[in-house]
């Protein structure tokens, strides 16, 4: 795929991006979100798992969901060839689950796989003319979720990020 010969050229610019995550999060409440068993959907070549392995993370109970092989291949984490919109996975097989970059892509409704009162952590970049419309985008997908903490970023990428529970 296309996106994948590019792709690799954005991680220092993603690097940036997770930090100001943990920096917008209080880290021991991710530390809890993340404590489970944890669906990437959508995660590349691994950029986010990296990135928190090297804050200390335990990542044993994830699984890095993507649709491009390429990608999977350079991750090294435990990797599930697969499209967000057709989860290969049981009911309330999750205690959270991170779509950072990628909720826009998936049309299905996805929260099925996540446990009662299990997290949510997802992202979705706008620009200065339609932040209103993303994040009205974002609160109907997250419709069904308690919001626990949203904030944005701007910079190079904008992103508006929100970390949610399941009701």
């Amino acid at each position: 795929m296309f996106f994948s010969k590019i792709y690799k050229s954005w991680e220092g610019i993603q690097e940036e991006k997770y930090k100001r995550i943990l920096l917008g999060f209080d880290t021991d409440l991710l530390a809890k979100a993340f404590s489970g068993r944890v669906l990437d959907m959508g995660s590349g070549s691994g950029f986010f798992e990296k990135f928190l392995e090297e804050q200390g993370f335990n990542l044993s109970k994830w699984i890095c969901l993507d649709p491009d092989s390429d990608m999977l291949k350079e991750s090294g984490f435990q990797n599930m060839l697969g499209d967000g919109n057709r989860l290969p996975f049981k009911s309330k097989s999750f205690d959270c689950i991170v779509c950072l970059d990628s909720i826009h892509l998936i049309r299905e409704d996805f929260f099925w796989v996540l446990k009662p009162e299990g997290f949510t952590l997802v992202s979705l970049f706008y620009n200065p003319g339609n932040l209103k419309e993303k994040r009205r985008f974002l609160k109907e997908r997250m419709k069904n979720m308690e919001t626990v903490k949203e904030f944005q970023i701007e910079g190079r990428e904008n992103e508006i990020f929100i970390l949610a529970r399941k009701r």
